[in-house]
């Protein structure tokens, strides 16, 4: 284990790996009944706390993210578990130890594109949804969306949500908000997909640098995905809607891996996206990661 300011860093032989971001270590619990997912040990010295967590081989990661406290949230990482911390040490090598934390722990090196502040804090507020706010009328369940995601309710974000396709909710850095996939490499997309203006006037300035936008799927049943979000932006999702078969009358909620944040089941004859653009939501998504839990929820 390496502890560089601000991240435990645990290395893993596994081939998928998770982040667990952490905005303070005081007053935090967190799971560790037998069988769960991750186990934790915990040292205490002085007002800091530092924690050790290991993925069990095979721990199932088809259930939402309350573990413990919230303090403590989990994303898809891939080459090592980042765990932000109040624990400093001394500098990795290369690293000036006047560099400000945020410079050396804000950026996902496979996908530099990502806003990782906006990333935790969507993830925060997505788990906060009750049950009650996910299963309501549609348009009160597609506000709470879009308020989760960091956007505005505004004519610009009608369409999130509201189709087959602009279910992504990408929070992506500054620099990368003026992409346009000028060189097509996200097929069935415009090469003049300007999003740079409406993602600024959508995005919600609270949830942190960068911006949000509901990004289209096209590509996302893919291994790796080939969406406008990992390609066009170069950024991870925070969620993604994909409806469960055979009824889509349920829409599940998954992180960057596929992973379950939350799922919901709005109320019938409420404004609903019509039952042939749930249906070809998730055949898009069909063969790939993002399909996996709402396979499962419709057994």
């Amino acid at each position: 284990m390496r502890i560089l300011s601000g991240l435990i860093i645990l290395a893993s032989r596994a081939s998928a790996f998770n982040l667990y971001a952490l905005p303070t270590l005081r007053s935090t619990t967190f799971s560790s009944a037998k069988g769960g997912l991750f186990s934790k040990s915990a040292q205490h010295s002085g007002s800091l706390r530092t924690s050790s967590l290991t993925v069990r081989a095979g721990a199932s990661t088809d259930r939402p993210y309350h573990l413990g406290s919230l303090n403590r949230r989990l994303f898809s990482v891939g080459g090592a578990v980042l765990l932000a911390s109040g624990v400093s040490s001394s500098p990795a090598s290369g690293m000036e130890p006047s560099q400000p934390a945020a410079l050396k722990i804000e950026r996902d090196p496979e996908f530099p594109g990502t806003s990782m502040p906006r990333l935790r804090a969507i993830t925060e507020r997505v788990v906060s949804l009750t049950q009650t706010e996910l299963d309501g009328p549609w348009p009160d369940v597609r506000r709470r969306l879009l308020w989760a995601g960091g956007l505005r309710d505004i004519p610009s974000t009608g369409h999130a949500f509201n189709d087959y396709n602009h279910c992504d909710l990408t929070p992506m850095a500054d620099q990368v908000q003026d992409e346009s996939n000028s060189d097509g490499a996200v097929a069935g997309i415009s090469r003049k997909n300007a999003l740079g203006s409406h993602i600024r006037t959508a995005s919600l300035p609270d949830l942190g640098p960068g911006g949000s936008w509901s990004t289209c799927i096209l590509g996302a049943g893919q291994n790796p995905p080939s969406d406008v979000a990992h390609v066009q932006f170069n950024s991870r999702i925070a969620f993604k809607l994909v409806w469960a078969p055979p009824l889509y009358s349920t829409f599940v909620l998954v992180d960057d891996a596929g992973l379950l944040l939350a799922k919901g089941t709005p109320q019938e004859g409420s404004g609903l996206p019509s039952l042939q653009e749930r249906k070809a939501n998730f055949n898009v998504v069909r063969g790939g990661r993002y399909a996996v839990v709402a396979e499962k929820t419709a057994q």
